[in-house]
Order: structure tokens, then C-alpha cells, then sequence
């Protein structure tokens, strides 16, 4: 559908979902992470469709481009602030997500930061 959203995607089997976040960036975008975090955000959700809950992990990362190259699912891309990436956003949780990530960069955060960080190098 022709909707505004953040990289999204499903876990592969044999996948887990640090390694689905980076395939997906990847994918998606065309994009390698410098950095990487798990936040302490969860993105819940029913389907009615299926009749189930999910439960979604919600990643930051950090990248060093801007240049994007899109992937064939998807028609367009913006980089935005957060005020307009909350008006821009579908989905409520998406844009909660942004904010708790853009909390997580404040200097005020650097402890939490460190915790929540992923090493990129063990995987």
C-alpha cells in the first residue's frame, strides 16, 4: 500500500532478529549500519486476519550515507525529522519508536546507550 513506514520486515527461519534487522536495512535500503541497538521498546499488535498477537523488536541504527537505493517493494524514500516523521507515519508504534531512538542518542543517555548496543563484530 502506498503508505509512509519505517524499514520493516518478517524473521526468516534460522534467523534471529538482530540478523533479520540487518538484512532487512540492507534489503530495503541498500544500507550497512555502522551501529546498531536494541531498544527497551517493544511494538505490539493484533492481526485479525490470522487471529494473532505479534510481538516486534525495534532496532536504531546508525548509518554513515544517505544515499539510498531502494529495493523493488518500495516507491519512494525520505529522510525526515521527528515532528514530521510522526504526522508521516501510519502506524502510532513506528513513530514511538523514533522517539525512543532519538532519546537514546541525547548525551544525557550514554549508559544506556552502551547497554543497549549490539556489536556488530560478533556477529
Amino acid at each position: 500500500p502506498l503508505i509512509w513506514q519505517c524499514v520493516t520486515g518478517k524473521i526468516k527461519e534460522n534467523e534471529n532478529p538482530v540478523s533479520a534487522a540487518l538484512r532487512e536495512i540492507l534489503e530495503e535500503t541498500s544500507l550497512v549500519p555502522k551501529k546498531l541497538w536494541g531498544l527497551d521498546f517493544m511494538n505490539f499488535y493484533f492481526d485479525p486476519n490470522n487471529n494473532t498477537t505479534n510481538i516486534i523488536p525495534v532496532f536504531g541504527a546508525l548509518v554513515d550515507s544517505k544515499k539510498v537505493t531502494l529495493s523493488d517493494e518500495h516507491v519512494s524514500f525520505k529522510w525526515v525529522s521527528i515532528g514530521e516523521g510522526k504526522n508521516k507515519l501510519l502506524w502510532n508504534n513506528q513513530a514511538k519508536g523514533m522517539i525512543e531512538f532519538k532519546n537514546l542518542l541525547l548525551p544525557n543517555n550514554s549508559i544506556k546507550r552502551s547497554l543497549l548496543e549490539i556489536d556488530l563484530n560478533l556477529l
